[in-house]
């Protein structure tokens, strides 16, 4: 119960800050918006104007925007097909005046017109784990183990090696070699994070096999096989780093760090 207390409070108080930016919007009627965008949903953008940070949360139909040049140079494109329009680039300077009237704006992020629409990283959920195991009778074990993809996103095949100490409920150590299979759910991508795919929570259950080869005190060397099966979760703080926990077979307390290979 305290280690779950644990995770569940790191996981909490672990957050990340995104930099404070000037973001341009381009609309299919040419118009452009400075502004910080706060969020891209599947049907809306919402920003607050750049002149009114403090102000409230506006909303823009995606199926309006051409594009968004974010203060970095990056250019997302969200009508590709509107190419007419999108060959052009955007300018915050106010609009020139020719004979009295407003020309057209010559638009220019210090970009090149050549950008195209960034790609998304993929799904990328193969982790290479090191675990200590425990439960109240005194059992304790340390193991590592990796995986890889074999069914995209969802089921990966994992190995692993474990060594067990004494305790109350075995008078011998042992070892075992492990194989099995690992079925997760990558939540941000079934939520539609798709710039966060690597991120966030990794439920997962995973039935294998342990061959296990046990050193008894009085001497020689056993082997066996079991059914092994562990169910827990991944959370990953960055792209490539997390912490791990889960439950096994045996009352077993899980906890420990993952990474991606």
């Amino acid at each position: 119960m305290r280690l779950t207390k644990f995770c569940i409070s790191a996981i909490i108080f672990f957050g990340a800050f995104n930099g404070f930016s000037q973001d341009i919007i381009q609309k299919l009627d040419n118009s452009v918006i400075s502004c910080k965008v706060v969020e891209i949903s599947e049907s809306s953008v919402i920003y607050k104007l750049w002149d009114q940070l403090s102000g409230p949360n506006r909303s823009l139909a995606r199926a309006s925007i051409v594009k968004i040049v974010y203060e970095n140079g990056q250019i997302e494109f969200f009508n590709e097909k509107e190419s007419t329009i999108s060959k052009q680039t955007i300018s915050t300077e106010a609009p020139a005046v020719k004979n009295g009237t407003s020309s057209d704006i010559t638009q220019s992020t210090g970009a090149s017109d050549e950008f195209v629409k960034p790609e998304l990283e993929g799904l990328n959920y193969a982790p290479l784990r090191v675990t200590a195991a425990f439960n109240s009778l005194g059992y304790f074990s340390l193991g590592i183990d990796g995986e890889s993809k074999i069914i995209s996103d969802y089921v990966n095949i994992g190995f692993g090696y474990w060594g067990h100490t004494f305790s109350n409920i075995s008078d011998y150590t042992y070892y075992s070699f492990r194989a099995y299979t690992s079925i997760y759910a990558p939540i941000n991508k079934l939520s539609g994070k798709l710039d966060k795919v690597n991120r966030g929570f990794f439920p997962f259950f995973q039935p294998g096999a342990d061959m296990v080869i046990q050193f008894p005190e009085e001497g020689g060397t056993n082997f066996s096989a079991v059914f092994f099966w562990r169910v827990g979760e991944d959370y990953y703080l960055t792209d490539k780093f997390g912490i791990s926990y889960s439950f096994s077979q045996g009352s077993l307390n899980n906890i420990g760090i993952s990474w991606r290979w």
